[in-house]
This record gives structure tokens, C-alpha cells and sequence, in this order.
């Protein structure tokens, strides 16, 4: 599906917003549902969408290169689950306000995409979330190299979607990862965040028919 119509913020939170209680209890069990191992290790992440002159945007990270897990990638503000974190909610918010500032007060969550597993060993639970009123970013360069916007209409069209394989080793055994790819200007964004995006595309397109 190409949609070529911009997706207002009246129809975003609309399309996008769940009545569940977004609990640690809830994000086992869609684990569980969805065949994900809890040995994984747990994240979660935030999905932050700002309405920047009347055009929604998705912030997206570009990660440090001196970072342990996922260095130099695209990601979304996001991070390991503590054990003193009251929810997946409460890491996304509180990460995203430790890498570039997202206030809590400034975030509505909405609701939540799948359940999501790496090949790199974690399971992430993607929390949905409108900024309203934040328009200033404070980024972390100890974890964040830098942010840029993601158009959702630029997400929404599927000439934008791409698919490519690449070999990997693991000790002495090789194999070959076919992932998603969403290229927009110089942001090469692959892997975990690109899955994600396509999860969010498939959502948003299944309410649009």
C-alpha cells in the first residue's frame, strides 16, 4: 500500500490507542503467545511520534559507536528492563528521557506494537507514545550520536521498504540474516527498528482499508 494522504494526530491516536494495562505480566504473556523465549534478555523501548507543522514524525536515534549492544545502528530511545522498573512504560519513558530528554509529562502513551525478538538475544516491547509540547531535545552523546525525524508518510509508502541478506559468523558458524531496510536520506535503519516500523506500517495500513 502506497497512502499517500498525511495521518493527522486526531487519526494517529485514534488508529493507535489500546485499553491495556501495559504491565510486565502483559509483556510475558505476549511473549509467550508469540513463541519468544523469557531467557531473552527484556527492553523495551518508546515510539515517539511529534506533530512538527502539522506532519506526524517518528524520533529515531543514531546510537553511539562506542556503545556494548547495537553501536552505530538506528534505534528508538529505549533500553534494558530493570528490576526497580515499575513496567515497560516506566524504562521506555525513563530512557528516552536519559538519552535525549523526552520529559514524561510530555509523553500520552498510546498503547504498543508486538512483541518483538533480536538476534542478538533480547525481546522488546515497543511502547507507542505522542509528544506534545516538547521542543527541545537534550541528547546523551555517551549513548546517543545524534536524533532525526522519520516522516510517516515517508514510512506509509512501501516503495520505501526493502529487504537485503547479509552473511554473519558466530564462532565457527556462519549464516545468513535476511532483515528489513528502510533507507530515508543518509539514516540507514535495518534490523530490530526497521521490524518494528513494519509492524507499526502493517497496524496503521490494516486500519485504513
Amino acid at each position: 500500500m502506497n497512502y499517500k494522504k498525511d495521518i493527522s494526530r486526531e487519526d494517529l491516536v485514534y488508529f493507535l490507542s489500546q485499553n491495556k494495562k501495559l504491565s510486565h505480566d502483559y509483556f510475558e504473556k505476549e511473549c509467550i503467545d508469540s513463541g519468544i523465549s523469557l531467557s531473552l534478555t527484556k527492553a523495551s523501548v518508546l515510539v515517539p511520534f511529534l506533530d512538527i507543522n502539522g506532519e506526524i514524525n517518528i524520533l529515531l536515534t543514531n546510537r553511539s559507536v562506542h556503545l556494548e549492544d547495537h553501536a552505530g545502528q538506528v534505534s528508538f530511545p529505549g533500553g534494558r528492563i530493570d528490576s526497580s522498573d515499575i513496567s515497560p512504560v516506566d524504562t521506555a519513558t525513563r530512557e528516552s528521557y536519559e538519552e535525549v530528554g523526552i520529559e514524561s509529562k510530555n509523553i500520552n502513551i498510546l498503547g504498543c506494537l508486538d512483541a518483538y525478538q533480536t538476534g542478538t538475544g533480547f525481546r522488546i516491547m515497543p511502547i507507542l507514545a505522542m509528544i506534545d509540547h516538547q521542543t527541545e531535545f537534550n541528547i546523551n552523546h555517551q549513548e546517543v550520536d545524534s536524533i532525526f525525524f522519520l516522516p510517516l508518510r515517508f514510512l506509509m509508502d512501501s516503495k520505501n521498504h526493502s529487504r537485503e541478506i547479509k552473511s554473519f559468523k558466530q564462532g565457527d558458524r556462519s549464516y545468513d540474516y535476511d532483515f528489513n531496510v528502510i533507507q530515508y536520506k543518509d539514516n540507514y535503519i535495518w534490523g530490530a527498528t526497521a521490524g518494528m516500523l513494519i509492524n507499526l506500517y502493517d497496524v496503521l495500513t490494516s486500519k485504513l482499508k
